[in-house]
């Protein structure tokens, strides 16, 4: 995404400023002025002794005083500089900042797509330890006993996850759970992606692997529980009958 950001705004740039061959001495608050006698709306203008700032959605224009240097900035992340301005034609200097001004609606899907990575980004980990935990659960209370097929279909899901990640960590946000195995490594190919599919396998594996030890540790508390109160109920039943007896 970023490199899309830069690429359109250079394009605007190259579209629009071809003049470098000014030789009076240009300002930004000189910008500003041409700016303002045209269409432009921008939804802040700060100007102090080192630069004017104009913002606009999602995107802002920061002019040096002396046109040394113009950054184009979404928020804090995506940045782009042009330097040594003072010698471009200012008419078209402003051309470039209202054309910029102008595209900026049409880039929203950029904005989308990083809104929706930040998201995504933030939740993944969560989903994965929510999703393991929620499988642990299920073997444990016995929704998932010697059920193979239950297994298969919590590993596609695993593996969907971790190709989810692996997009996300790659600054792809649009993962689409796919069906199978074979669907799954064909979409990464696809997005020219390498999974670990044995790393992947042998993780899951040491889960479930886990989950097993876990549900038969248990259980063999509770026969061994079930055991011992067997033996004392056995027990009160022998003392229970010598009582009897000595009742007669």
């Amino acid at each position: 995404m970023i490199k899309e950001f830069s690429d359109n705004v250079q394009r605007l740039f190259e579209e629009t400023v071809k003049d470098n061959s000014s030789q009076s001495r240009q300002t930004a608050p000189d910008l500003l002025a041409v700016l303002r006698r045209k269409v432009t709306q921008p939804i802040q203008v700060f100007t102090d002794d080192t630069c004017v700032r104009a913002i606009y959605y999602n995107v802002s224009v920061t002019i040096a005083n002396d046109l040394s240097g113009m950054e184009i900035a979404y928020n804090s992340d995506y940045q782009m500089t042009f330097h040594d301005l003072a010698s471009c034609d200012i008419h078209q200097l402003s051309e470039f900042i209202l054309a910029l001004e102008r595209d900026i609606p049409k880039w929203r899907h950029i904005w989308i797509a990083d809104d929706k990575l930040r998201k995504e980004k933030a939740k993944i980990g969560e989903r994965l330890r929510s999703s393991m935990q929620q499988f642990r659960y299920d073997w444990m209370s016995g929704y998932t006993r010697n059920d193979e097929k239950r297994i298969a279909l919590f590993r596609i899901k695993y593996y969907n996850l971790q190709a989810c990640k692996m997009c996300l960590d790659n600054d792809n946000p649009f993962w689409e759970n796919k069906k199978t195995e074979a669907e799954i490594l064909e979409e990464c190919r696809t997005l020219h992606l390498n999974p670990p599919m044995e790393q992947w396998y042998t993780d899951f594996t040491d889960f479930v692997d886990g989950c097993k030890q876990m549900r038969d540790e248990r259980d063999r508390k509770i026969e061994e529980q079930q055991r011992e109160q067997e033996k004392i109920r056995h027990l009160i039943r022998i003392k229970q009958l010598k009582l009897e007896a000595l009742m007669q």
